[in-house]
This record gives structure tokens, sequence and C-alpha cells, in this order.
């Protein structure tokens, strides 16, 4: 029986831990070949490791998704290497910022700027270079998650 991902290829922010691990673990078992973004490349290493266990085709991008340059050239090097993207999943948090939880009045510019570029900004650019290579190959799909934090 044919997998629902076979010869697919998905694309997961934050991939590297949590939901972005599991959801990247979810497109393994469906065939599809997997490319895990995160800032932490010994997570990333991790996650290699038991995403290969499970007979994954995976790679993992070292990349900050809050960097514009970074997410386009994680979006390339995913073309580059597999010649599509049929599924993009848009999943980082910025846990650098989540020891901030002070109200609004008592929270840093710095902590609100981090929280943005992550959880807003990146969506956005990562769509901007997930959807022009779609719309070259005539189809995809985008999933934009939040966690709890899009609610602070």
């Amino acid at each position: 029986m044919m997998k629902r991902f076979h010869g697919k290829v998905a694309f997961v922010t934050g991939g590297t831990t949590g939901i972005g691990l599991g959801i990247a673990r979810a497109f393994v078992t469906e065939g599809a070949r997997v490319v895990i973004v995160g800032r932490n490349p010994a997570k990333g290493e991790a996650a290699l490791a038991e995403l290969r266990a499970m007979d994954g085709d995976v790679r993992y991008i070292s990349a900050d998704v809050a960097d514009a340059a970074d997410l386009e050239r994680a979006v390339a090097e995913t073309v580059k290497t597999y010649g599509r993207l049929d599924c993009a999943i848009n999943n980082a948090v910025n846990s650098q910022y989540n020891q901030d939880h002070l109200p609004t009045h008592e929270g840093s510019i710095e902590a609100y700027d981090g929280y943005m570029a992550v959880l807003v900004r990146a969506v956005w650019v990562g769509m901007k270079y997930q959807l022009q290579q779609m719309m070259k190959q005539g189809s995809g799909t985008i999933v934009n998650t939040a966690s709890v934090d899009a609610l602070r």
C-alpha cells in the first residue's frame, strides 16, 4: 500500500523538537522526504538520527527563521536537494524569549521583537519563498502553526 506522502517533499521549521519533530515523524511515517529547519545543530543531529532510524529520507538545515536570508537559503537548499517543495509547515517558536512572560507594561522591547520576528515575520517570509516555488511547480500546501506563544 502506497503511503499518503510518498514522493512528496515536506519542509518543517522548528522541526528539531516538540511539535515540529512530531510533524516530521508523521511525514516520515507517511513516506515524505523531510527537511527539518532549526537553529541548534546538536538538536538537529539528534532529530536526524531519530528520523533516519525510522527509514526517513531526511535533511537538517541550520537556519534562523528570524533571518530572511537564512530562510530563503533553507527553501532554496530544499529545492536544490529534492527538486520541489510540496508541503511547508511554518512551526518555529522563539524559545530564547519564552522566559519573558511579563505583563506588557513590564516586558522588554527586545522580547517583543524576538516574538514578532519568529511568530509573525518569519511565517510571512517563509510563505514568500515557499509560495514562489509552489507556484512554479503548480501545487503545494502551507500550514502555519502557533503555540500558546501566539496568545501572549
